[in-house]
């Protein structure tokens, strides 16, 4: 890139004009003088340009911008300055205070050259044509210092802004850049690929092979290829996200899911109106059951006399992805008195999301919770409004793993009801974050990481969409169990380890 910028700035003509594209004035008004003495200085990732200007009927300046061709300079030197109108691909980018004397354009590459030109606006409309000939309007090449560490991630092929684990690897290396530049002066690189099935090995070998000190791998089944690349690398750091990779340079990161669901489950048992709340599983398997128990012992916490009722969609990986059958247990669940349902079930969550969604709201509510009072003064949305009776109740579903709270916003209006409660979050940034930290301090180890709730591993979710359903008291009711969790007072039970 630079070598093509210096290339360009020395065999091209730079131009540089001035003009007035436009408005004749009318009859008795008095047309803008011009602007003169116009100057244009290329700068490292910057044009600025200036100009003086006698003042009279000025109102202010615009400044147009093109890219300059061989025919424009061509045409300057075979006709002169009098005779040139300015090219129609010139287009207005900026209008000036009249006050102003100088522009500074940032937006421009340094592999592009520009033509610029000033018009000054009037009584009379803008300025006649004119041209000047000036300096090469290209910028100088921004020279970006040898970065002190780089660090990659491997996407899977839900992409970076998946709204799930992608986009939380890269938030937390991106904290990881930004802090490092901040507070010690440190330039981190990050590299960036999207890998699909088949690609994995390949690609991890990529980008040890550019340079990249840490390397985060995410996607379901990846230890395999890490395992192997990171083998021919022993110099290079891997994280895999929820894997069990053996070499000894790679870190192996799984989350406390047990302590995440009590927080929610808290969350459930302060806030139900029923005193009933559901849990729908996907795959019967420890690791859901795990979620399942931690969420009833958090409800239990809250509300002793509260209803946990629990189903599972099935007992085989299809499971995960029958959304059909789980909106059939949502359904039934909330004939039993559900208002709150956790769910933990991958493709076939949206089953549960979606008779939340659809059905929105019940009658006969039986506690009055601090909900109740923040309901009071939340406005719902008109499709809510036609459906549900003045004495209903709205229903709420939580997430699990990443924050799906946007998925209850039925009307694209966060200010409206939102029917996703919370999300169990598995904070994979924290995660990331922390390996990128060792990395940079050369402290790494490839010693398995497990991240609870004293760890900010596993946390609930809080953002636009629920703000107002989660009321300051409840708020303060979390921090203190996850308080009690780090500290050990309370000891959340893991079903796996039955």
């Amino acid at each position: 890139m630079k070598t093509r910028a210096v290339f360009l700035v020395l065999l091209m003509t730079f131009v540089v004009m001035v003009i007035g594209c436009g408005d004749s004035p009318g009859s008795g008004e008095v047309a803008p003088t011009q602007p003169t003495n116009v100057t244009v200085t290329p700068l490292p990732g910057a044009i600025e340009l200036a100009w003086e200007h006698d003042g009279l009927n000025v109102t202010g300046f615009v400044v147009y911008r093109g890219a300059a061709d061989a025919s424009l300079a061509g045409a300057v030197a075979h006709h002169g300055l009098a005779d040139v109108v300015a090219p129609h691909d010139l287009e207005p980018m900026a209008e000036v205070d009249a006050s102003a004397r100088a522009y500074r354009d940032e937006d421009v590459q340094t592999d592009t050259v520009y033509t610029y030109a000033v018009a000054a606006k009037g009584g009379g409309g803008v300025s006649a044509p004119t041209l000047h000939v000036g300096d090469p309007v290209a910028p100088d090449p921004v020279l970006v210092p040898a970065p002190d560490v780089v660090f990659a991630v491997s996407y899977d092929a839900g992409g970076k802004f998946d709204g799930g684990f992608n986009e939380a690897a890269f938030r937390g290396l991106e904290r990881a850049i930004a802090d490092l530049a901040s507070e010690r002066g440190l330039v981190a690189a990050l590299r960036e690929v999207q890998t699909f099935a088949g690609d994995e090995e390949q690609n991890l070998r990529d980008l040890a092979q550019d340079g990249a000190e840490l390397i985060v791998a995410l996607g379901f089944g990846v230890e395999p290829a890490v395992d192997t690349v990171a083998s021919e690398f022993p110099e290079v750091s891997f994280v895999v996200i929820e894997g069990d990779a053996e070499s000894a340079n790679v870190r192996s990161v799984a989350f406390k899911e047990h302590e995440g669901s009590f927080l929610v489950g808290y969350i459930a048992g302060s806030l139900s109106q029923t005193g009933v709340v559901g849990f729908v599983g996907g795959m019967d398997i420890p690791l859901t059951r795990a979620y399942e128990l931690g969420f009833a012992e958090g409800v239990a916490h809250a509300c002793s006399d509260c209803t946990v009722i629990s189903n599972y969609v099935g007992v085989t990986p299809p499971a995960w992805n029958d959304p059909v059958r789980a909106k059939e247990i949502a359904s039934a669940q909330q004939a039993q008195g559900t208002d709150i349902t956790f769910v933990v079930a991958g493709g076939s969550g949206f089953g549960v999301i979606e008779f939340v969604t659809e059905t929105m709201c019940f009658e006969g509510a039986t506690r009055e919770t601090p909900l109740t009072t923040a309901l009071a003064s939340i406005a719902t949305y008109p499709a809510y409004d036609a459906a549900c009776a003045e004495d209903a109740q709205p229903l709420f579903f939580i997430g699990a793993d990443t924050n799906q709270n946007a998925w209850g916003d039925t009307d694209e209006d966060p200010a409206t009801l939102n029917h996703g409660l919370t999300s169990m979050l598995k904070r994979v940034d924290v995660a990331v974050y922390g390996a990128a930290i060792d990395v940079a301090d050369d402290v790494f180890t490839g010693d398995p990481v497990v991240l609870g709730a004293g760890e900010s591993g596993v946390d609930y979710a809080l953002d636009m969409y629920n703000d107002a359903l989660l009321p300051e008291v409840v708020r303060a009711g979390v921090e203190d169990v996850r308080a009690l969790i780090a500290s050990g007072v309370i000891e959340v039970p893991d079903y796996r380890d039955r």
